[in-house]
């Protein structure tokens, strides 16, 4: 049974005695307060286990709150190339090795196929990678006053709707709050935001449930970006760091999905609006 009981005041050692007809029975007992968790379909008490669908696997814990993981005894193999991961219904599935974007210098550009491009885009925001998930922006800077160069000097990742922001020398922004040198935050639904620096250099890592990293982001606080995603993002990216797909021919494809042969074409598709008068079209090398 049931009933409302105090762990501090009630939990403990009992020795209780029963008379009846000048018979006194007496006996020891323990009493120990259980937690209970209180779910859709009824209450369970602390330790008890449950399925959820085919390949989950709960359990309520001491802190009345119902923890699941995914059942790992699925049969899965996946090959050498290949990464197991398991999906939002706790699914084992196999998926693609990761796959990682750069941005160096002033700035080049080296897509998930490889491809390498050089986009200047002034003084601008531009989209590097766009996914179902999340979006990650940086700013083409312009540096030593030359109108035709410029250098990726901050970015910007839009997620679960969370915008971080960072810029020279790591600082770290989000919303109006200056972050400190880590900051997670996890969901109900198992998605996560994390943020560690180590000097100048910040790391940004998205998690969508069940340990996926989606997204890995280092960014030296200076002009490098590398980002790597997980193998789920295979064919489903956009954006400057170009559609992974395993074919560099379309990586210059512009946002309104059009394959084109010009960068700054391609590059200035993807600008961001910005505040009046700081982005206009700067001239481009020769």
């Amino acid at each position: 049974e049931i009933c409302d009981a105090d762990e501090e005041k009630d939990e403990g050692q009992y020795h209780v005695c029963v008379a009846k007809d000048d018979v006194t029975d007496c006996v020891d007992i323990e009493v120990r307060v259980l937690v209970t968790c209180e779910l859709e379909d009824g209450i369970k008490t602390e330790g008890d286990t449950w399925e959820e669908g085919e390949w989950t696997l709960c359990e309520c814990t001491p802190y009345g709150e119902a923890e699941c993981v995914c059942k790992t005894d699925q049969g899965v193999e996946c090959h050498e190339s290949e990464e197991l991961y398991y999906d939002s219904d706790c699914k084992a599935r196999c998926s693609r090795e990761r796959a990682t974007c750069s941005v160096t210098g002033d700035p080049h550009y080296k897509t998930f196929d490889g491809y390498r491009h050089d986009f200047q885009g002034a003084n601008c925001h531009f989209t590097l990678i766009k996914t179902d998930h999340f979006q990650l922006i940086g700013k083409n800077g312009r540096r030593y006053d030359a109108e035709n160069v410029s250098w990726n000097d901050e970015i910007q990742l839009h997620f679960n709707g969370v915008e971080i922001w960072s810029g020279a020398n790591g600082e770290v922004i989000m919303g109006d709050t200056v972050l400190g040198s880590s900051y997670k935050k996890i969901w109900r639904d198992g998605k996560s935001l994390e943020v560690s620096k180590a000097g100048s250099s910040v790391i940004i890592k998205v998690g969508l449930g069940n340990d996926v990293e989606g997204l890995e982001v280092i960014w030296d606080g200076n002009s490098t970006v590398d980002a790597t995603v997980h193998g789920t993002y295979f064919g489903k990216t956009s954006g400057l760091c170009g559609v992974w797909d395993l074919n560099d021919k379309n990586d210059l494809q512009t946002s309104d999905g059009k394959t084109v042969d010009d960068v700054n074409t391609f590059g200035w598709s993807w600008k961001q609006e910005d505040a009046e008068g700081q982005c206009k079209e700067a001239p481009q090398p020769p």
